[in-house]
């Protein structure tokens, strides 16, 4: 198990709290802790938040069914080519500008991630708000 430091942000208030988390270091060790089918459902509970903002960023595009639907299939957890991920950072950037716009944090944290060329991070950031 290893220690994490993390941050969470309240939107309404602005203000941010650093707390630590204990997370297993390896799939065998989340199995070891938690048990296989907790950490299945897990998975799948990530899976399924992950393909509902696939579907939900398709349809604010104004996407087909049937392209949505292809987006959904493709997916593969991981997997993000440098130009998909630039698209969808510009794309996602685009959909949530006003929340960019006005959260100073949230601006920072994506102008350092595209001065970088790191569009997946952009993207997993843009993803969470």
């Amino acid at each position: 198990m290893k220690i994490s430091q993390e941050k969470v942000k309240i939107m309404a208030t602005g203000q941010e709290y650093e707390f630590e988390m204990t997370l297993p270091e390896s799939l065998e060790e989340a199995a070891d802790v938690f048990g296989e089918q907790e950490v299945y459902g897990i998975f799948i509970s990530g899976l399924k938040v992950k393909l509902q903002n696939i579907a939900r960023e398709g349809f604010r595009a104004e996407l087909s069914q049937e392209k949505i639907n292809e987006k959904i299939a493709a997916y593969k957890p991981g997997v993000v080519s440098r130009r998909g991920a630039k698209a969808m950072a510009m794309d996602l950037l685009m959909i949530k500008s006003e929340d960019v716009k006005n959260d100073p944090d949230l601006r920072q944290s994506v102008m350092e991630a595209f001065v970088k060329g790191d569009f997946k991070t952009v993207v997993d950031i843009l993803n969470t708000i």
